[in-house]
């Protein structure tokens, strides 16, 4: 486990507080047998690697070892891990696609730390999509969290977030699914996309049927800027 760790010279990469020399050990206590140990290195983790939502040199490297622990049969806190995994992809998005939004513009850092880091998120990707059918409920909402900011792998995502709807037993948990499936979609301009929203109209569940209402009036209000009163006249939204 996290075997890799020593093959990275730590000590030429830094973080929020300076050389990221204590990044290995961080991450092997997040796989600690005590829980004192497991939450303080999350803790700092948080604020090594993305202290007040910036992203760091050393952070993309530290990326891959997150990953790996979602996976071991250790007892860790993997709702934790995603939670961080979850942040440093939404900073990263939000520099990437709303940089005219956000306080990062610095091309550099573009470059070398934020599109790093958020190619290194995506590559979790398989290990994502297991944890989406995973037995707890805290956890699959956790990774659709994740998942809801992966839009460079957006139609994969989609065929999941569409699957595991149909199949989610837990109420709670399906509305999140929707919600997250909104956000995947939020800014998407085709028709097939959205035609996934379209379907859950259908859904069932009643309470799922009124958020994917609600969640496909705001994408296209937002997108054409089109009042939806009538929904018997989709054809006539612009896709």
């Amino acid at each position: 486990m996290l075997e890799g760790l020593e093959r990275i010279n730590w000590s030429e990469l830094f973080h929020a507080r300076g050389e990221a020399t204590d990044i290995p050990n961080l991450l092997r206590s997040l796989a600690s047998e005590q829980k004192e140990l497991r939450d303080d290195a999350l803790s700092k983790l948080y604020d090594n690697l993305l202290h007040q939502e910036t992203i760091y040199e050393a952070t993309s490297y530290a990326i891959p070892f997150l990953i790996e622990l979602l996976s071991v049969p250790t007892e860790i806190n993997r709702v934790g891990v995603l939670g961080l995994l979850n942040a440093i992809a939404s900073c990263a998005y939000f520099n990437i696609y709303q940089s005219s939004y956000w306080h990062c513009r610095d091309s550099d850092m573009m470059e070398t730390w934020i599109q790093p880091a958020y190619q290194a998120v995506l590559k979790g990707l398989p290990v994502y999509l297991q944890l989406l059918s995973h037995r707890e409920p805290n956890l699959r909402c956790s990774v659709s969290y994740l998942l809801a900011v992966c839009i460079e792998r957006r139609a994969e995502i989609e065929r999941a977030f569409r699957q595991q709807i149909s199949l989610e037993s837990d109420a709670a948990v399906r509305m999140n699914l929707v919600m997250e499936l909104g956000q995947l979609l939020q800014y998407t301009k085709e028709r097939e996309a959205v035609e996934t929203l379209r379907s859950l109209l259908f859904h069932p569940d009643t309470d799922v049927q009124k958020l994917a209402q609600e969640t496909l009036k705001n994408i296209v209000e937002e997108q054409y800027e089109y009042g939806l009163e009538d929904w018997g006249n989709w054809e006539k939204i612009p896709f």
